[in-house]
């Protein structure tokens, strides 16, 4: 037997000696002698799980939702409707559709990304928001001077009633104090005015967030 080869069979050997006893450490026995007739004996082993936290949000309806193009009557409607969002005209009905499922208690809120909406200008007809810059840049046209409020998009998850507008500050949908599962409909109302909402694309990023309670 060369020296390598001497090396490699004690070292199997010591594997052998770590590894192979240590189940027999955590093994249970127990030894039946009574009663003669039938010897019993019983082993009683626990079956142990970690539960952890779940907190799952799924919003369905794609990575964004389409809001309707104001008509006239969108923004006569708006004018009539004033600073109350419940008579912002319809703006999408209805919205993203939201899924919690929590193991513990959760809330579940909504806020704007932004203050304002961002504006992109439309290609033909080449304006700025009033104050907004000037055309191709419109710097100005998502900023507090010129731009779309956040709150001019109002959400509710009942299709007719406790419109609120969209804030950066974060509101409650719902809360539930144990574990559940639950799924929600938004819906969306829109204040669109003849001064300021001129053509072109505005965004606003919607934020769903579920917390443990």
């Amino acid at each position: 037997m060369t020296p390598s080869r001497r090396w490699l069979d004690t070292g199997i050997a010591l594997i052998g000696i770590v590894v192979f006893p240590s189940a027999a450490l955590h093994a249970q026995t127990c030894n039946a002698t009574t009663p003669t007739a039938a010897p019993t004996c019983n082993v009683s082993l626990n079956a142990v799980a970690t539960v952890s936290h779940l907190l799952q949000l799924t919003v369905t309806g794609g990575s964004q939702t389409n809001l309707a193009s104001p008509l006239a009557t969108t923004y006569d409607s708006s004018a009539a409707a004033g600073s109350t969002p419940g008579l912002y005209p319809v703006g999408a009905n209805p919205g993203p559709t939201v899924v919690v499922k929590a193991n513990r208690g959760w809330q579940l809120t909504i806020s704007a990304g932004a203050s304002n909406w961002t504006f992109t200008p439309d290609a033909t007809y080449h304006l700025c928001r009033p104050l907004g810059g000037s055309y191709p840049t419109c710097t100005g046209s998502s900023n507090s001077t010129a731009g779309e409020l956040s709150t001019d998009l109002a959400w509710s998850i009942d299709p007719v009633n406790a419109f609120a507008g969209l804030s950066t500050t974060a509101s409650t949908i719902v809360s539930n104090s144990t574990g559940s599962t639950a799924t929600f409909t938004l819906y969306y109302r829109v204040k669109w005015l003849y001064a300021s909402d001129v053509p072109g694309t505005y965004t606003v990023p919607v934020v769903f967030t579920v917390t443990g309670q």
